[in-house]
Order: C-alpha cells, then structure tokens, then sequence
C-alpha cells in the first residue's frame, strides 16, 4: 500500500474511532461524506468521479430513507478497519460502497439468481424505479420484466412515495 492511501486509511479509521457503538447508517454516512469533502482535493477529481464519490458530496442524506438502511454499522466499521486497501482505487470503492449501503433500500424483492434481497434504485431517464441485485448482474422492472440497462442511482424519499414504495420503519 503506498504510502498516500494508508494516510487516507488511517485518517478515516481516527475518524471512524469517534462514532459511537450506537452509530447506525445516517452517522456513519454523514461522517465519511464530511470525511470526504475534506479529503477531495488530495483525492483528486479524476478518481473522485472514477468511482462516484461527488454523488455522495452532492446529495441531502435527509432525501433518502437511510433510516431504513440494513447496513450493520459496527460490522462495516469493523470490516473496513481490518483490511489494509491494496492500492488507492480499492480503498475509494470501498469508501463508495459504504456510503452506498448507508442510504439504499433493500426491497423484499429477492434476486433470482442468489436469493438476496434486490436494492431498490431509480432510473434517472426511464423515471422508475429499478430492482438490482448486488452481486449479480441481475435489475428489474416494478413488473419484473428485466431492465434493459443505463444508469441507476440510489432512490430519494420522494420517489419511493411517489411511486408507492415506502414502507416506514419498525
């Protein structure tokens, strides 16, 4: 690991060492995006937009149900502290898929293929939301007829109750 990415790695796992054992998604969320927005420059814009971390800088977590996030935090937090990134680009897409879980909702829609529950997204040019598995390379329509493709981006509160989707918390 050079030298660059392990100050990043440890300067968030400093960070990280202040979220309380009682920390659930939206802390964890806000504190890397804060975490990130201090960090950007050094990152870089190229590596930045590489792996979508702007996405995170420009959103309002409050947009999206990242109360309903099924992220175990302290298990996330733990993960990511005991394995050392190899390179800058592995340690960004981790960073990503943190803040990624922080604020997607998992429907009860399971993916066909692994069983798994399937995220619920948005398409930005078809207006609907899409079902897509996270290990597989698996997306649905809301009449489960495959997705054709494009781009998904996480579904904001809005969308989910514009579209019916919004089931509230326990």
């Amino acid at each position: 690991m050079s030298t660059s990415v392990q100050k990043l790695w440890v300067d968030l796992n400093q960070e990280l060492a202040y979220l309380s054992s009682e920390a659930g998604p939206t802390q964890l969320f806000t504190l890397i995006a804060n975490w990130l927005r201090a960090k950007a420059q050094i990152i870089g814009d190229q590596k930045m937009t590489r792996w979508g971390l702007n996405f995170f800088l420009n959103i309002t977590v409050d947009d999206y149900p990242h109360e309903l996030s099924e992220l175990a935090v302290e298990d996330e937090i733990a993960a990511f502290q005991s394995l050392e990134p190899r390179d800058i680009d592995t340690f960004l897409m981790r960073v990503r898929d943190i803040l990624w879980q922080s604020i997607v909702l998992i429907s009860d829609r399971t993916c066909p293929r692994c069983g798994e529950g399937l995220e619920t997204l948005y398409d930005p040019d078809l207006d609907r939301p899409v079902f897509s598995c996270r290990f597989h390379r698996w997306a649905e329509m809301p009449d489960r007829t495959e997705w054709g493709g494009g781009m998904l981006v996480p579904i904001t509160r809005q969308n989910l109750k514009r579209f019916g989707l919004l089931r509230e918390p326990n």
